[in-house]
């Protein structure tokens, strides 16, 4: 397979090999493009032998996960991977003993880190986190750690839960990412949306739709409702600033349990639990059939578990799982409630879009390895996204 050309690029301007002494943790998507950022880093000198790999369960492609076990150490837990991610670490530990190797983590999710603290992060319907002890001394193994690189802003908030004693560098905040890859998630949810309702005769233009959260990803997916001529009836989010942006793009914004009655689809863009037992039971109530829709990360948009106590009847469908209400209406949790642009092996994003995002990946790791940097999360100017912007717009669009 042939790298992506900007992570090509900068992994070519590395002079030696300079992750030779780190065993890597690598918790990702497992898509087309992910190949090129674990080759990236084999090439710049860490051995395979002491490459860790878990695959996100909802997204990982089983032919990506067949090609990378032929070279690579590679897990694939099904929910909740915690677990996995324990036993992963103790094993990564043990190299990095037998090596005198130090351990790095680049993450998509907020897992490892956490768990090399000593705890677990789970989420609680109401947004909130809770905290839970690992029955384990884990002192060891932050002896061994030297830092790590988050992906994500669900990832940077679970790790703010902890007082760290690593670097963790992110991504999350950066403005190159936001500008290229939240239109395509948004642009994947709808089509996604579009693809799955098409295989039971039905469709989303003109269909009441509510989006709860008009964050980063909301905005686009909004972008794109309208674009596919879907009745955008209203938004909801609970940033006063978010409601003004949404007003000033042309949206009619109300409460969350207002909108959640006047809609044929319901999509949740908010990184929380944003469809709870209230506004389940209020859908229930109104007794028309309604969709509901996970745009963001985990399996957290929706209460799963209020679907669950006020059915009827559950129906699996190859489109996601059916739950038909006392009224006689019926609830459709599409992909299963997870989310929605992944769903079927989507890759999402183009792997042009996802060059910079992983090569921005890269760069955060190679400077965590060149630099000496003190515990806390590293947000802003971590790397030069001007150059990076540059090199994409001559790639794409020099003439």
């Amino acid at each position: 397979m042939n790298m992506l050309p900007i992570l090509e690029s900068e992994l070519q301007k590395i002079g030696k090999p300079i992750f030779g002494e780190y065993v890597l943790i690598l918790i990702q998507h497992l898509l087309r493009d992910t190949i090129s950022l674990i080759e990236a880093f084999a090439g710049a000198g860490a051995n395979p032998s002491d490459m860790f790999i878990i695959g996100i369960p909802y997204s990982s492609k089983a032919s990506i996960v067949k090609e990378l076990k032929k070279t690579f150490k590679v897990f694939t837990p099904s929910f909740p991977i915690d677990e996995k991610v324990i036993d992963v670490v103790e094993q990564a530990v043990e190299v990095c003993k037998e090596k005198e190797k130090n351990l790095l983590i680049i993450e998509d999710g907020g897992y490892a880190v956490p768990i090399i603290h000593g705890w677990i992060i789970q989420t609680r319907k109401d947004g909130g986190y809770i905290k839970v002890p690992i029955p384990k001394k884990f002192e060891e193994i932050l002896e061994y750690c030297y830092g790590a690189v988050e992906q994500t802003t669900q990832g940077v908030w679970r790790d703010k839960e902890i007082e760290l004693r690593i670097p963790v560098l992110t991504i999350a905040s950066s403005e190159l990412k936001k500008v290229l890859e939240a239109p395509e998630v948004g642009n994947a949810v709808v089509r996604n949306i579009q693809e799955l309702l098409s295989q039971r005769g039905e469709f989303i233009r003109g269909r009441n739709v509510s989006l709860i959260g008009y964050g980063t990803i909301g905005s686009e997916i909004a972008k794109a409702l309208q674009n596919n001529r879907a009745v955008v009836i209203g938004v909801a989010d609970i940033n006063p600033i978010n409601l003004i942006t949404a007003r000033f793009d042309g949206f009619y914004t109300d409460s969350r349990m207002n909108l959640v009655t006047r809609s044929n689809i319901i999509i949740g863009a908010t990184g929380r639990c944003s469809i709870g037992k209230k506004a389940i039971s209020k859908i229930a109530e109104r007794g028309k059939d309604v969709v509901l829709v996970n745009a963001s990360s985990k399996r957290m948009e929706i209460d799963v578990d209020a679907l669950e106590e006020l059915k009827e009847i559950k129906t699996a469908t190859e489109i996601g799982t059916e739950y038909q209400m006392p009224e006689g209406n019926k609830i459709l949790l599409l992909a299963d409630g997870y989310p929605v642009n992944f769903y079927g092996g989507s890759e999402s994003i183009p792997d042009g879009i996802m060059d910079v995002i992983l090569t921005e990946l890269f760069l955060c790791a190679k400077k965590l390895v060149n630099e000496d940097s003190s515990p806390g999360i590293y947000e802003n100017e971590v790397i030069d996204e001007k150059t990076l912007a540059e090199l994409f717009h001559s790639l794409y669009f020099g003439v």
